[in-house]
């Protein structure tokens, strides 16, 4: 054998023992990751589940099993879901888009910020409409000119 042979070999052995080294770890620290986020879930979070299922905490309970979690899915037929606590994929901090009548997505807070917008407007405009008026008539200061032809 050559000592480029016995090199390759070497390298090969040496990533067939060290691979699963690290694999472990990276295993340890995602479950370190699950676990730590299974424990500080609270009501009122919205979830995604790995099954794909979204909704928001509606209770949180212990059983002999571990801890599992109720969902309230849907907007306007509420359906409740019971999973583990295990089952979750991601906390989200924020409410699902709603969809208008067009089909369009409709969000909340650009429609809070327009209709803030439009209550400013409408206290301006009503503002300019009611002007001080003073008691005094207003008199013409223009003259009558009349042409001569």
């Amino acid at each position: 054998m050559t000592d480029q042979g016995i090199i390759l070999i070497a390298i090969l052995v040496a990533l067939l023992i060290i691979y699963p080294f690290l694999m472990s770890f990276r295993n340890k620290r995602e479950q370190q990751k699950q676990i730590t986020m299974a424990n500080s879930l609270k009501k009122g979070d919205f979830i995604i589940t790995y099954s794909g299922v979204y909704g928001k905490i509606t209770e949180i309970s212990e059983k002999e099993m571990g801890k599992f979690i109720t969902i309230e899915t849907g907007e306007s037929h509420k359906n409740y879901v019971t999973v583990s606590a295990n089952a979750v994929y991601m906390v989200t901090s924020n409410k699902p888009a709603t969809v208008d009548e067009k089909g369009s997505i409709v969000d909340e807070k650009v429609e809070a910020e327009k209709s803030a917008v439009k209550v400013e407007e409408n206290k301006t405009t009503s503002k300019v409409g009611t002007k001080n008026v003073s008691s005094k008539p207003k008199t013409n200061t223009t003259k009558n000119k009349t042409s001569k032809k």
